[in-house]
């Protein structure tokens, strides 16, 4: 169970009902390492209702790998490439290596992208969520930005999340949700939860010494009663 965050759940909930009636939208949530980016997109991701749920997952061993992270937000759609304009959908083929090995321009990858998403989300809802956005790949990063900058009247909701700092996740134009450490008081509630018994004194200690970022909290944790480490 997700603890706090209210603010930021809420705003990613409506993106998905304003999805669901068919009002399209794209959102960047950042923050640092272990200030529960992922935790945020399971949370939505679990009132997904009727929508598909796709995940794409930025790796930084692939990031020099072009369109491998479009292949992972394209391939639950593949048996609706042959809708697609025929320009786009040889975009799309050549893209992912799934058609003669073409050059496909930027734009067109972009538009086949664009209207790939629309087509599956005419069949059902659609939340697209990109976490680690960081360390996708650059083509497939254009392609999604490109998409998620132009959604209009679809039932798509995308979420991407990005860590600070290097490498930069630059998504101007899109709106940003900044995640900073818990409040106090859900700082407290995520140790009680995690069942590890410790003094409000250490307790206090520790959320001053890592922000309330949940991450460094539950591993700084002490291992039994009388702990301080």
């Amino acid at each position: 169970m997700l603890i706090g965050r209210v603010p930021e759940r809420e705003r990613l909930h409506r993106l998905l009902a304003e999805a669901l009636t068919g009002m399209a939208g794209a959102i960047v949530v950042r923050g640092e390492a272990g200030i529960g980016k992922t935790a945020l997109l399971e949370d939505v991701a679990l009132a997904a209702g009727p929508a598909q749920v796709v995940w794409v997952r930025g790796l930084e061993a692939e990031q020099e790998i072009p369109f491998v992270g479009l292949l992972a937000a394209c391939t639950p759609f593949l048996d609706v490439i042959d809708a697609l304009p025929a320009w786009q959908a040889d975009a799309i083929r050549g893209a992912l290596a799934l058609g003669p090995q073409t050059a496909p321009g930027p734009l067109a990858v972009g538009a086949g992208t664009l209207s790939l998403l629309g087509a599956a989300a005419a069949e059902r809802p659609l939340l697209l969520l990109v976490d680690d956005a960081q360390w996708l790949d650059a083509a497939s990063i254009e392609a999604l930005l490109f998409s998620a900058r132009r959604l209009d009247a679809d039932a798509i909701a995308i979420v991407f999340a990005a860590r600070d700092g290097e490498p930069t996740f630059a998504a101007d134009g899109l709106e940003e949700v900044q995640l900073s450490g818990l409040a106090v008081g859900d700082a407290h509630e995520l140790m009680r939860s995690a069942s590890a018994a410790c003094a409000p004194s250490v307790a206090h200690q520790l959320i001053e010494v890592t922000a309330g970022n949940p991450l460094a909290l539950l591993d700084w944790l002490p291992e039994n009663p009388g702990d301080g480490r």
